[in-house]
C-alpha cells in the first residue's frame, strides 16, 4: 500500500477530508491499484475523486444529486461529457462510496440512485492488413524508426497493451526453443509465451542499430516508455495517411487479423488475456446474445491475405526447423500464419 500512496501522492486535493474520509479516499485508491493492477484506472479515479470531492465538501452530506451534477456535468471546455467519461465519473465516485459502505462509515450510497447513461456501441477500430503494411512502409530506416517498427511489430503480433510493450522482456532463443517473452499485464498477473519470430527479428534488428544486446534476463526489450511508443505511432499512421491510431488501435488489429487468419474466437480471447468472450467480441464485431456467438463482420483483407504478407521482407523470417508451439494458444508464429 505505501509504494502505491507515495506513487499516487493521494494526500493531495484531500486535506480538507476529516481523517475517517481521508482514510476511506486512501484506501479504496489502494484497494483498486490493487485490484485493478492498472496504475492509469488508478490515477484516473484519483483525479475524479479530487475533483468530486472540490465540487461538494463534505463527501458524507453529498445527495444522490450532487453526484449526478458532478457525473453529467458540463467537460472542462464546456461541451457535454460522452456516455464514457461519465461511466468513469460514476465507477470512480461510486467505488468511493461503496468502499466507504463496506467501512461502516456510512449506511447507504448517494451514487446508488445515479443512473449511468446507454452506452454507445463502441466500433473496433483495428487496421486492415494493407493498411498495416502502408504503415510499416513510411517508418525510416533509422534506429528510431527500426524501434518504432520493432514495437509495432510486436504489439500487432503479441496484442499486448502500450504499457505491456514498453515494459516487455524477451529471452533468446535456445537450441530447439523458440524466443519467449515475459510481461506483467493488467491485473498483475506474468504473462510468459513464445515471442512470434517476426517481432523477434525485428527487435534484433533495432537493437543491433543501437548497438545494444537484447535477450539478457529482467532487461527491457525497448528502451522507450509508453507515451513515446504511442507518441511514435500516431506520427507515423499520419505520414500514412491513417486517422486515429493509437497503440490500442493495434491491439484491436492484432485480435482482427488473428480471427481472419483462422483462429477461434476462444484463442483470439487468450491471445488478448480477456476474461470473457463478450469482450473479444466488440473487438471482433460479434454480437454475443443468449449464449450464441454471431460473426457480423471480419476484415476482408485479412481472409484474402496472410498477415504476414504485410511485413517488410526484412522482418517476415523463415521459422526456424525443429521449433514447435508449446502450447496450442500462444502467440506463435505458426498459429499467426
Amino acid at each position: 500500500m505505501d509504494s502505491t500512496l507515495s506513487l499516487l501522492h493521494p494526500r493531495v486535493g484531500f486535506e480538507s477530508l476529516d481523517e475517517s474520509w481521508q482514510a476511506v479516499a486512501l484506501g479504496f485508491l489502494a484497494e483498486k491499484a490493487g485490484r485493478s493492477g492498472s496504475r492509469r484506472t488508478v490515477e484516473t479515479y484519483g483525479r475524479t475523486i479530487r475533483r468530486f470531492l472540490a465540487c461538494v465538501g463534505d463527501p458524507a452530506a453529498a445527495t444522490p444529486f450532487d453526484v449526478h451534477r458532478f457525473a453529467y456535468g458540463l467537460s472542462d471546455d464546456g461541451s457535454p461529457p460522452s456516455p464514457s467519461t461519465v461511466a468513469v465519473r460514476l465507477a470512480a465516485v461510486g467505488g468511493l462510496y461503496n468502499f466507504a459502505v463496506r467501512m461502516r462509515v456510512i449506511d447507504t450510497s448517494p451514487a446508488l440512485y445515479v443512473h449511468r447513461p446507454a452506452a454507445r456501441r463502441p466500433q473496433p477500430r483495428g487496421l486492415a492488413t494493407e493498411e498495416v503494411a502502408r504503415l510499416l512502409a513510411v517508418i525510416p530506416d533509422t534506429t528510431t524508426g527500426l524501434l518504432d517498427r520493432a514495437m509495432i511489430v510486436t504489439a500487432v503480433l503479441t496484442g499486448l497493451r502500450r504499457s505491456e510493450v514498453a515494459e516487455l522482456q524477451v529471452i533468446a532463443p535456445a537450441r530447439g526453443v523458440a524466443p519467449r517473452y515475459e510481461v506483467r499485464v493488467k491485473g498483475g498477473a506474468v504473462r510468459r509465451r513464445e515471442l512470434p519470430w517476426p517481432a523477434w527479428e525485428a527487435i534484433l534488428a533495432a537493437a543491433g542499430a543501437a548497438c545494444r544486446t537484447v535477450g539478457a534476463e529482467g532487461a527491457r526489450a525497448f528502451p522507450a516508455s509508453a507515451g513515446t511508443f504511442n507518441a511514435h505511432l500516431r506520427r507515423h499512421a499520419d505520414t500514412a495517411g491513417l486517422c486515429r491510431v493509437s497503440c490500442h488501435v493495434l491491439r484491436h488489429t492484432a485480435a482482427k487479423l488473428r480471427r481472419g487468419s483462422g483462429a477461434s474466437i476462444e484463442d483470439v480471447c487468450a491471445l488478448l488475456g480477456h476474461r470473457s468472450i463478450a469482450t473479444t467480441a466488440t473487438y471482433l464485431r460479434i454480437i454475443v446474445a443468449d449464449g450464441a456467438i454471431v460473426e457480423v463482420e471480419l476484415t476482408e483483407a485479412a481472409k484474402r491475405h496472410g498477415f504476414l504478407d504485410a511485413l517488410p521482407e526484412t522482418v517476415v523470417m523463415a521459422r526456424p526447423a525443429g521449433l514447435e508451439p508449446t502450447t496450442s494458444r500462444s502467440a506463435t508464429w505458426r498459429s499467426i500464419r
